[in-house]
Formats: structure tokens, sequence, C-alpha cells
């Protein structure tokens, strides 16, 4: 099933990368933060379609606590916005 990705949660979180690389978890309480959404589980889906839109990149190997920075493909969609 497709679900509609909210564009406020990307916003906020292609614009915390576009200042610097950060963490999984810094990310997702950035967005919860910023947006006041109290859904972790739609925070999570939001970080999950921008790695599968390929919106934003691990720097490292998966399993690992390196941070997310955000792709030439995130910066023009975050123009978009």
């Amino acid at each position: 099933m497709r679900h509609k990705i909210d564009l406020d949660l990307c916003r906020a979180a292609l614009e915390k990368l576009a200042k610097e690389p950060t963490c999984y978890e810094n990310l997702r309480k950035h967005i919860i933060r910023v947006t006041a959404c109290g859904s972790p589980g739609k925070v999570n889906r939001v970080i999950k379609d921008l790695v599968v839109n390929e919106w934003i990149e691990k720097m490292g190997p998966r399993g690992t606590k390196t941070p997310y920075r955000i792709s030439e493909r995130g910066k023009a969609f975050l123009r978009g916005l």
C-alpha cells in the first residue's frame, strides 16, 4: 500500500541535513522538535522515504551509527519545496 509523503517532515529533515550531516536519532529528534509531530512511526517512515527516494544517503555502512547527508537529488527536491 502506498502512502502520502509528509512534505513538512521532509522539509525539516532536508533543511537539517543541508546544514550538516546528522545521525539517525538526532535527525529523528530534530524533526519531532521543529514540526511538533507526535508520531514516531510517521517520523521513521519519512526518513525511510527520504532514503528510498535517494534524497538522503548514509555516509557509512548499513547498521552503523554513521550520519546521513543530503544527496544532490535531495538538494534539488528541497529547492522545489
